[in-house]
């Protein structure tokens, strides 16, 4: 793939926390895939930028198996961002396998304030809030394709500037990855209506590849996603 212009450091990996993100004018925005091809940065920047993530709903499912010891896990993550509310929906299960038993839950809700964030936790039980300051509390907001992956324990995956090592399978409006940073694994991005909508993940990834995983997450409901603030 060919890149339109040189940008230098648009999009910086951050860790989890405040990512407060301000909107221009509402525009039309451009057709992407599978529509066609993306061809220039401004466009590759564009699908994974704040124009498009700021109302949508994420699931995924992992699959991991520890190299060294065989032991496998499972877990499901949901993600919700409401940009009307200013609120964001976290929820992270443990199951005994891929459709099996609950092992845990845990669900932070993220508000932003004028101030910064408000937080409530809920873990097996009703809401609570943490406080204004929501200190010992990370906070979620996704505003770039760096803050999107790092809701799926990806923090270092930067795919707006990897447009050059993508290529491109028309049929699917498909994007193929191949030994990204994490590790041995291959990334695969699939695009409907011009908005992302799948990531796959398979290999061996983190700290030397000390796991193999599998993950597929959906992306849905974009401009149409709604986040109730609990009332505690």
């Amino acid at each position: 793939m060919k890149k339109g212009k040189t940008v230098a450091a648009v999009l910086l990996a951050a860790g989890l926390g405040v990512f407060a993100g301000c909107s221009g004018t509402e525009e039309e925005l451009e057709p992407l895939p599978p529509e066609r091809e993306i061809q220039t940065l401004d466009d590759w920047e564009s699908a994974f930028g704040e124009e498009r993530l700021k109302d949508f709903t994420m699931r995924s499912s992992w699959h991991m198996t520890d190299n060294v010891t065989a032991e496998e896990s499972y877990k499901e993550i949901e993600f919700m961002q409401d940009k009307d509310s200013g609120a964001s929906l976290l929820i992270e299960r443990k199951r005994t396998d891929a459709e099996g038993e609950v092992l845990s839950e845990m669900q932070t809700l993220s508000v932003k304030t004028e101030e910064g964030y408000i937080v409530y936790v809920k873990e097996g039980g009703a809401w609570s809030k943490t406080g204004d300051d929501c200190e010992g509390y990370l906070t979620y907001w996704v505003d770039s394709a760096p803050t999107l992956f790092e809701i799926l324990g990806l923090g270092t995956l930067d795919v707006a500037q990897e447009m050059d090592g993508f290529t491109y399978e028309s049929t699917r409006g498909e994007y193929t990855y191949h030994n990204f940073p994490l590790g041995t694994g291959s990334l695969v991005l699939r695009f409907a209506d011009s908005y992302l909508e799948t990531i796959l993940l398979t290999g061996g990834l983190w700290d030397n590849n000390a796991y193999y995983a599998e993950v597929e997450a959906t992306l849905s409901d974009y401009d149409a996603t709604t986040v109730t603030i609990p009332n505690v």
